[in-house]
């Protein structure tokens, strides 16, 4: 998914082709990672120390997205099923 409309868009212009870009981690689920492999680093910023992931652009590659996202709807039902568990168990100790 590409949000070519986005005054950002893309984002790491020398890292990706807009072709194979893909917006739907638009913010990374994980910042600050703090794995400098990925090509972030510190940086100052308003006086501020930050982690800078602008040479980093695996979050925005397509295949990585599919991964991501197949593994959040994987946790998201374990954390569903056991809330309802939860509910049931309880409910029948009422």
């Amino acid at each position: 998914m590409q949000k070519k409309d986005c005054k950002y868009f893309p984002c790491h212009k020398e890292h990706i082709t807009s072709k194979e870009f893909d917006c739907s981690m638009c913010y990374c689920p994980i910042y600050p990672c703090e794995i400098p492999e990925t090509g972030g680093k510190m940086s100052t910023f308003n006086n501020k120390e930050i982690w800078d992931c602008i040479n980093c652009s695996l979050i925005h590659k397509e295949r990585i997205v599919e991964k991501i996202v197949k593994r959040i709807v994987e946790v998201t039902k374990e954390i569903i099923q056991g809330e309802l568990n939860g509910q049931k168990s309880s409910k029948t100790t009422e």
